[in-house]
């Protein structure tokens, strides 16, 4: 009941969460996708003054038939949830969620290591493909290193350097010296852009998040398909568009990040150097990365490669998941 009188709602939900009591409402809009169109802002705003008159905690609107960019601008600044139920093979869903991701391309145009300024040695004449430690190649495990944090932050060109001190100095090796290091630096000029791509999901069994353009899988092993991704095409655009960083994952939730490097050898097994890299350079989460990093090269082409027919939009990518049930 609301201040103005008695209100319908499709779906009420109460419950605990960390001892307090909370009231949550959906609203179920099954339209046609073709006929009648994606839901617009007007529902939003209608479901908003439900959520304020009837002081509940939370609102969502689950639709089959999408939201207009204005209903998920609205609904992203007043805080109302936007869904679609995914199940592959129930005839009770008629629609796939069709919807931007989000890709990069990237190419390396220099990289080198480098070491400690009070070490002897001085790797920047060096190929970095013939240190080692141990007798295995160094580069094969600082590779490894700069693909994680690429992945891990919205970053598509600039000089960058990542720097791992060690416990105790180590002995590098190359062709006509070694030396013993207390720190390696890995060095790389990047250039790269964004990449728009209009893809169709489905999926086994999950929610798909309109505002955080991310699924929500339910429990168990589930699976999700991707269409039309071709990453050899794609509209460029200056920057990453979401509001939250990639990394920025929920319980349940997944995202997708597809990132492509050229100009690196294929990722083959380094020497097990994080043993002996302090804790804290292992983190690779970038705290205050410069805004220029996050931005598109101007007129950066890719090239064009060879790639599987599901990477190509020849056909739907699948992707197996696990996920488990919250605790």
């Amino acid at each position: 009941m609301g201040p103005d009188g008695r209100r319908e709602l499709d779906v009420r939900i109460e419950g605990t969460a960390d001892g307090e009591l909370k009231r949550t409402m959906v609203e179920c809009k099954d339209y046609n996708p073709v006929s009648t169109g994606p839901i617009g802002i007007e529902h939003v705003d209608a479901i908003e003054s439900k959520k304020r008159d009837l002081q509940l905690d939370a609102a969502f609107i689950c639709s089959n038939a999408g939201f207009t960019a204005g209903a998920i601008s609205k609904a992203a600044r007043t805080n109302i949830g936007l869904v679609s139920v995914m199940r592959r093979g129930d005839e009770r869903i008629r629609f796939l969620v069709e919807d931007e991701i989000y890709t990069r391309r990237i190419r390396v145009l220099s990289r080198r290591l480098g070491v400690n300024e009070t070490s002897s040695a001085n790797l920047r004449t060096i190929d970095p493909l013939t240190i080692t430690y141990d007798g295995s190649p160094v580069w094969n495990w600082a590779v490894n290193k700069l693909v994680l944090f690429l992945s891990a932050n919205e970053i598509v060109q600039g000089e960058i350097e990542l720097t791992f001190a060690f416990r105790r100095p180590i002995k590098l090796a190359w062709p006509d010296g070694e030396a013993d290091v207390e720190m390696l630096r890995i060095i790389t000029h990047l250039v790269g852009s964004w990449f728009a791509h209009r893809v169709k999901f489905d999926s086994s069994a999950a929610l798909y998040d309109w505002i955080r353009r991310r699924l929500r899988v339910a429990p168990g092993e589930q699976h999700v398909e991707i269409t039309g991704l071709d990453f050899n095409s794609g509209t460029p655009i200056s920057e990453y568009p979401l509001a939250w960083p990639i990394r920025d994952h929920r319980l349940g939730e997944v995202g997708f990040g597809f990132l492509y490097i050229e100009g690196i050898e294929d990722l083959q097994k380094g020497p097990d150097l994080d043993a002996l890299v302090i804790p804290e350079d292992l983190q690779l989460i970038a705290q205050d990365v410069p805004q220029k990093w996050k931005r598109s090269t101007a007129g950066f082409v890719p090239r064009q490669r060879s790639l599987e027919p599901s990477m190509s939009g020849g056909e739907p990518l699948r992707i197996g998941l696990k996920s488990q049930k919250p605790k």
